[in-house]
Parts: C-alpha cells; sequence; structure tokens
C-alpha cells in the first residue's frame, strides 16, 4: 500500500527529526494528474481562516490532536495522500508528514510549492468551506464546548489587561483574547513557528490593533518582565520539551497576582501512565503539570479534572475497556504576591 499526504501547512510543529527520512515530493503536476484521476488525498495543514479562503477541493484540514486517528484512518487507504503547504521548503508540510509516519503512515508525501502554487498555476480552488475543527465539533462552536467565557473568567481578563498566549497557533484564542481585553489592553501571541505566526498576522488583519506576535523559544516565550495580568496555555503544554525554563519565565512575566491557566487533553489510553506514553499522544495528566507549576513557585488557584468534554473524539480502534472518557482538564495557577 502506498500513501502520501498532501498538506498546506501552518502548523506549529517543530521539524526535528525530519532529515533522518525525508518525504517524497510531488510536483504540480504529478499532484494534478492524481487529483484528475480521483487518485489522491490532500490534508490542508494551515489556519482554518486560509482554509476558508481558499484550497484543494476536497483537501481535509489536517489537525495535530488527531494524528494519531488519521494515520489509522490513511493506513487503509489505497489511494495516493499528498501534503503540501505554503512556507519556504515545505517546512510545515513536512513536519505534518512526519508525525503521521511515527504514528505508523508509512510513505507520506509533500507538494513542492504548495497551495499558492497551486492556486497561481490555475489549477482548481474551493473556498468557504467551513473547517471542522474551528466551525463545527458535533454541531456545537467551539466557544461553547471549549467553555472559553469561563477561562477568560478564571484568568480574571478585563477591559485593559495584559495577557498572554503562549502557543497561539491559529489565534482562535488571541482574537478572542484582543476583543476581551479592549483597546486599552494588550494580547502577546507567542509561538516558537514563524509560519504560524506569518499566517496569524495576516488573519489579524488591520482591524485587530492591540495584539503583539512573538516568536519564543523552546525555553523562553520571549514575554515582557512583570507585565502581563494573565497568561493562558491551550492544547500546548504538553508540546513543551523543556517545561519548568518556560514556567519560570511565563512567572517572571507575571504582576504579583496574575495567573495562569492551563487546558490540556487529559489521557485517553488506560494504558498510558507514564510522562513520556502520554505525550506521546498529544496528551498529559494534570498530576504532572501541578507538580510543575508548584516546583515552578506558583500557587494553584483552580483545579478541575473534568473541565470540557471534547467532541468528535474517536478511540483509533482501541478497545473500549483501553479508553478514557475525551475530558480536558484546567489548572489555573497565581503567582504569589498581591
Amino acid at each position: 500500500m502506498r500513501t502520501v499526504i498532501s498538506v498546506v501547512a501552518a502548523l506549529a510543529i517543530g521539524a526535528s527529526g525530519l532529515r533522518a527520512q525525508e518525504p517524497r515530493q510531488y510536483s504540480l503536476t504529478e499532484l494534478r494528474t492524481l487529483y484528475d484521476a480521483k487518485q489522491v488525498i490532500t490534508l490542508d495543514v494551515r489556519d482554518p481562516a486560509n482554509y476558508q479562503r481558499g484550497h484543494v477541493p476536497g483537501a481535509r484540514l489536517f489537525k495535530w490532536n488527531e494524528v494519531d486517528a488519521l494515520a489509522a484512518e490513511l493506513k487503509k487507504e489505497s489511494r495516493t495522500v499528498v501534503a503540501y503547504c505554503d512556507c519556504p521548503a515545505e517546512e510545515s508540510a513536512k513536519s505534518a508528514a512526519a508525525a503521521l509516519r511515527r504514528a505508523g503512515a508509512d510513505g507520506v508525501a509533500v507538494l513542492v510549492g504548495g497551495f499558492v502554487k497551486w492556486a497561481a498555476a490555475g489549477h482548481p480552488v474551493a473556498k468557504g468551506e467551513a473547517p471542522a475543527q474551528e466551525a463545527t465539533h458535533g454541531e456545537t462552536p467551539r466557544e461553547q464546548w471549549q467553555r472559553v467565557d469561563d477561562i477568560f473568567r478564571e484568568m480574571g481578563v478585563a477591559p485593559g489587561s495584559h495577557v498572554g498566549d503562549i502557543g497561539a497557533g491559529s489565534g482562535f484564542f488571541t482574537t478572542r483574547l484582543a476583543k476581551a481585553v479592549g483597546p486599552g489592553g494588550r494580547v502577546y501571541a507567542v509561538d516558537v513557528n514563524p509560519v504560524s505566526l506569518r499566517e496569524l498576522k495576516s488573519a489579524l488583519g488591520s482591524e485587530i490593533t492591540n495584539v503583539e506576535l512573538i516568536r519564543g523559544d523552546e525555553n523562553d516565550p520571549k514575554l515582557p518582565a512583570q507585565r502581563l495580568d494573565a497568561a493562558l496555555i491551550v492544547n500546548a503544554y504538553h508540546e513543551f520539551g523543556e517545561h519548568q525554563a518556560m514556567l519560570g519565565a511565563i512567572l517572571a512575566a507575571l504582576k504579583p497576582g496574575g495567573r495562569l491557566a492551563i487546558v490540556e487533553p487529559a489521557p485517553t489510553r488506560a494504558s498510558d501512565v507514564t510522562r513520556a506514553s502520554q505525550e506521546k499522544r498529544h496528551s498529559i495528566a494534570i498530576a504532572f503539570v501541578e507538580q510543575d507549576l508548584k516546583q515552578a513557585g506558583f500557587d494553584i488557584a483552580t483545579r478541575d479534572v473534568r473541565f470540557t468534554q471534547r467532541p468528535n473524539h474517536r478511540h483509533n480502534g482501541d478497545s473500549a475497556a483501553e479508553t478514557l472518557e475525551p475530558v480536558e482538564w484546567l489548572l489555573v495557577a497565581r503567582k504569589p504576591g498581591r
């Protein structure tokens, strides 16, 4: 079986480990031939807003938190899967291909030139289709199932607040925080992926002027010292390779009494008891993070092990006895003082 993936990308994933096995590269002509013959699966890894503005017809929006499920599905496919992105050297497409390869989908490839070149060459383009991960989750808007208002309330977000969105990615929370803090406030949107930041800048446009984009490092979000009233990390903490260094930097960026809210997927496999096994599946137990926060010098203000339930969750073929409910937990920590 041959599987090749076409990914339009701007995903905040590192490119480490790609040199060991570079994915095959497909030209525009090769992809068009497969497209016309209906022999290709394409995946769009860009920001959902860019996906809506234009994508290869039939392309699926790549979801990092569903890599295992997607890989299991692709292993059953006989069609070619080709990955395309807009970033230089196809970094995001290669990163997505590598993630799928690690999850068991062999033969993943990328498109040279990405969606920009595809559209510029006059190939078919679809627009306006709502990507499932942002627009609908079992017919429930993400604002509701994610409990955005409750998260902001726990953070103490108010007009004039200065807040950090760490691991901003596509900007789902960045744009909503910008509205919540108003013109007198400031949002510091941090990501390690320059491609994500470029696309977020484009998505913000000229109307949202109270957001500052920051390219962080693996061990430093590069936030201004003693400036933040609150900070937020959603579905990104489990990716931190140097979590104690990151927490130390966030603590330094918060004002005394400032709050850090962390929302993460709880493990969905009963057998994943170690931190390493959980992080491999893009989840982490609340106990590990609570220990990290206390070690970094934070006080725990709120602890909710069943904060919300993720919709449209698939168990990837695991037996019911092995799987747990797809919940996300919430931890709110406070910097001592005031």
